[in-house]
């Protein structure tokens, strides 16, 4: 799920820089709910599905295996980067034309400048996870593999640190890339010290 939801922050942001008047009646909190609940019910019914393959040991054809694979580690990153670079050319665009509007179009450049990052963590993340596609014989999913090798050892253990950083890391990107969120967090630590 934490693979797919940068598509939504995306699909978001592209939104509000193509629709800017529409905004708000485009993107409601019940869309944004149904869109997270959604994701999340998509992938527990495949995280299900793909633990009987392995408790029973179904015979999963490669068509469902590909699915599985591409719709969590190949689409996305590609969706997002794709966006990422859609969003990023449109601001240029704005920018040029309107030099007044510069304090709106800076704080969007923050935000779009933010989702870049944490799109970047995640773009890492995807292609470190996505190792045992490629280069099955040097990587693994699993431990348990009948004899996983030293390589594949490490492989798995860097997959899952990859995960681990892109599950940490968009605290340390919006402390870096957000002044707002940099200046929430003082005054919720000023407001500590305060009591």
């Amino acid at each position: 799920m934490g693979l797919t939801l940068p598509m939504i922050i995306t699909v978001e942001r592209l939104v509000v820089i193509f629709l800017p008047m529409s905004f708000d009646r485009v993107i409601t909190p019940t869309r944004t709910w149904l869109a997270v609940v959604g994701v999340a019910v998509y992938w527990l019914s495949i995280f299900s599905y793909t633990s009987f393959w392995q408790v029973l040991e179904f015979d999963v054809d490669n068509m469902t295996k590909n699915l599985f694979t591409y719709s969590a580690m190949v689409a996305p990153p590609i969706f997002t980067v794709a966006g990422s670079l859609v969003i990023s050319v449109r601001i240029q665009m704005i920018s040029s034309k309107r030099k007044s509007l510069t304090s709106t179009i800076r704080s969007t450049n923050q935000t779009t400048k933010t989702l870049l990052a944490v799109n970047a963590v995640y773009c890492f993340t995807a292609v470190v996870m996505s190792l045992p596609l490629y280069i099955p014989e040097y990587a693994s999913y699993s431990l348990t593999d009948e004899k996983p090798s030293n390589i594949g050892r490490i492989s798995y253990q860097l997959q899952n640190i990859a995960v681990c950083l892109n599950s940490s890391s968009n605290f340390v990107v919006y402390v870096v890339f957000n002044s707002k969120f940099r200046d929430t967090l003082k005054g919720f630590f000023q407001w500590c010290e305060a009591k």
